[in-house]
């Protein structure tokens, strides 16, 4: 049993086992107070950050991961839209180059078989005009008829074969200006008489309105001025009915000379007028049951667009439906000095007399130039090849050598060189008649060495003659 001492130690224990309790729970009362309390250094800044701080802490980590997260998501896409556009960057650039390849090859393609189509071509247009001359006897009526006929379309294939190439090389940006000094006057008045048979079967008048300010020699690509007038006096001449006219005229306005192709024919409606130069079509102007007489597929007006701002002008018209057009261009006006008949060539002509010979190895095309030339009282030498033509001109020199560029053996460029050389021969005019489509290069490495350079079928048998003549004279 317990004794009261013994009761008293007990409860002493008890106490104080009481109070250290209480002491270890003030102890970690106060330990969770400075956990909350944030304490601070001597400048105020917050050493140890509370319950608070850490929560604003943890989010300013959390929102800096999440930008983190946001720029380099942002930096992928970007990388990733560079690589397609650099991809796309080289596949544009693998079809371009694949582009200029295919329009090299097409262009090559249409070169070469221009020359093709030409070659027979001349010859069907040759014997036609051979047969409509009636050379080795009269034939009748409808003969008559059905020659037109054949010289007629021959005529028009040659002059789309020639538009289509000559789009093409524009297209490529290959074509350039052949610069020369010519009489303006001339050589609109040349162009006028390539139509004037056309115009006068159809009862049409032509005429020539020359300002005396514009008679002035121009500094131009005379081959392709006169491109530009037929093609636009073959429109107006079509155009226009029985008993019609059209009216050339040129004024210089500052320092462009102003060209004018006026007629009297159907005009065309305001809605049309847009599409001339853009589209090769037939005009809805133009009756659609007249197609056999209204033929054509427009690029004529397309090509004599390139034409005139290939020279630095530019073109238009003005129209009303049932009265008319006109058709004007501007090109600018360079004056020159005149452009006179060589004394020398006269005086040579003189001593020589008029023999013409020909360096042509197509059969056909000789025969049809050499009746040509007989027909009107020249005498004629033939040779098939260069080195044959080169002795011949070097043993009995002609008047004239008409000269193919395409021979066998030998081209025509060599043989222009080598008769360049001969003291003798080298006096001689020589004339290119060529089925070859003559470059600008090809055209200055001939400069200075022949007369002038002519493509077979863009000359009728009369234009040929003429040239003859202007080179040697007539009988």
């Amino acid at each position: 049993m317990a004794t009261s001492k013994d009761t008293s130690l007990i409860h002493s224990s008890f106490a104080e086992v009481r109070l250290r309790v209480k002491e270890a729970e003030n102890s970690s009362t106060e330990a969770e107070q400075t956990a909350q309390r944030p304490v601070r250094t001597k400048d105020g800044v917050p050493a140890n950050p509370g319950k608070q701080e850490q929560q604003k802490s943890r989010g300013c980590t959390e929102f800096k991961i999440t930008e983190l997260t946001r720029e380099e998501f942002t930096s992928k896409e970007l990388a990733r839209k560079l690589a397609k556009a650099k991809g796309q960057h080289r596949n544009l650039i693998e079809s371009n180059r694949r582009l200029v390849e295919v329009a090299r090859i097409n262009f090559d393609f249409l070169a070469n078989m221009s020359h093709e189509l030409r070659a027979p071509l001349n010859a069907v247009i040759g014997f036609s005009e051979v047969l409509q001359d009636q050379t080795f006897g009269a034939i009748n009526e409808k003969q008559k008829e059905y020659v037109s006929g054949i010289l007629s379309s021959g005529r028009r294939l040659l002059t789309l074969i020639d538009d289509i190439l000559d789009l093409s090389t524009l297209e490529s940006g290959r074509m350039t200006l052949e610069l020369s000094d010519f009489s303006l006057h001339e050589s609109l008045h040349d162009s006028m008489m390539m139509l004037k048979e056309k115009a006068f079967k159809n009862g049409i008048a032509l005429h020539l309105d020359f300002d005396p300010q514009a008679d002035v020699s121009l500094s131009a690509d005379q081959r392709k001025l006169k491109r530009i007038m037929f093609n636009l006096l073959s429109n107006a001449v079509r155009f226009t009915p029985a008993g019609g006219a059209v009216q050339v005229s040129a004024v210089t306005v500052g320092d462009f000379i102003e060209i004018t192709v006026a007629d009297t024919g159907t005009g065309i409606k305001v809605e049309d007028i847009p599409k001339l130069f853009q589209t090769p079509t037939l005009p809805e102007s133009a009756d659609q049951t007249d197609s056999i007489e209204y033929e054509g597929v427009g690029l004529g007006l397309v090509m004599s667009r390139h034409l005139v701002e290939l020279h630095g002008g530019r073109i238009w018209v003005k129209s009303y439906f049932g009265m008319g057009s006109r058709f004007t261009f501007s090109l600018p006006l360079t004056r020159a000095a005149s452009i006179a008949a060589s004394a020398d060539r006269a005086k040579h002509r003189d001593e020589i007399g008029h023999t013409v010979l020909l360096i042509e190895d197509e059969l056909l095309t000789l025969a049809a130039t050499e009746n040509a030339l007989q027909d009107k009282g020249y005498r004629v030498q033939r040779a098939r090849d260069g080195e044959e033509g080169i002795k011949m001109a070097q043993l009995n020199p002609p008047a004239l050598i008409v000269l193919d560029l395409l021979l066998p053996g030998i081209n025509g460029f060599e043989v222009v060189d080598r008769l360049r050389n001969d003291p003798v021969a080298g006096k001689v005019p020589v004339l290119i008649l060529t089925s070859m489509r003559v470059s600008s290069a090809d055209r200055a490495r001939l400069a200075g060495a022949v007369w002038r350079i002519a493509e077979k079928g863009s000359l009728s048998t009369h234009d040929f003659i003429a040239l003859v003549e202007a080179a040697v004279g007539s009988e």
